[in-house]
């Protein structure tokens, strides 16, 4: 029976459909989607795999893995020298943590599941790599202020001067202090706004 017969009876593509709804990541919905991702040859190999897996599942209820990226992009414009976007950076170093993550759980049980411990060989942790992306991004997806002297003099600055606005916004509030609603300022559209009453907005300028 030719496999294009056998994938049609068995309705193969509706069971790969069914599956992409499991996955945590875009990488596992793209390779699960991939009508070539498996051949006949590999059945038997895959079959012991998932029964691994299950096994593995069905002891420790999940791997640490939270998502991950397709990176192909991303890695592409580096080695054309090209720049990437913040977001690609993040989607790196959120990726190397979780490779990271996963071989600390599998470091003390892969002599239990062989056939997945050889597939864990392929995961390189690139230690360097994140170590310094750890240097330059923040947990929260942010650029340290040290990741270069130029940010680190900018944001130095702009503290600075965020100091000097809130020490003139206080002072303009207890100058003013009868001609305002309540004693407090906002922020809107990247300004300080007091609160001034409607009946004294001709004595307060501004």
């Amino acid at each position: 029976m030719k496999m294009k017969t056998l994938v049609s009876i068995l309705e193969i593509p509706l069971i790969l459909e069914r599956l992409k709804g499991y996955t945590l990541t875009t990488l596992g919905q793209h390779w699960i989607v991939d009508e070539t991702f498996i051949h006949e040859s590999e059945l038997p190999l895959k079959g012991h795999q998932v029964d691994e897996m299950m096994r593995l599942m069905t002891r420790f209820n999940a791997l640490p893995i939270l998502g991950s990226h397709d990176l192909d992009n991303s890695l592409l414009l580096i080695e054309r020298g090209s720049v990437i976007s913040l977001e690609a950076l993040i989607a790196i170093q959120q990726d190397l943590i979780t490779i990271q993550k996963i071989l600390d759980f599998v470091s003390g049980i892969k002599p239990e599941f062989p056939l997945l411990a050889a597939l864990w060989k392929s995961l390189v942790p690139c230690k360097p790599l994140r170590q310094k992306l750890e240097t330059i991004l923040t947990p929260q997806g942010t650029i340290q202020d040290h990741a270069s002297e130029n940010l680190l003099r900018i944001r130095r600055r702009l503290h600075a001067i965020d100091g000097q606005m809130l020490s003139l916004i206080q002072n303009l509030m207890a100058r003013y202090q009868s001609q305002l609603t309540e004693p407090l300022f906002t922020m809107k559209n990247g300004h300080y706004v007091l609160p001034v009453s409607t009946s004294s907005k001709a004595s307060v300028p501004g």
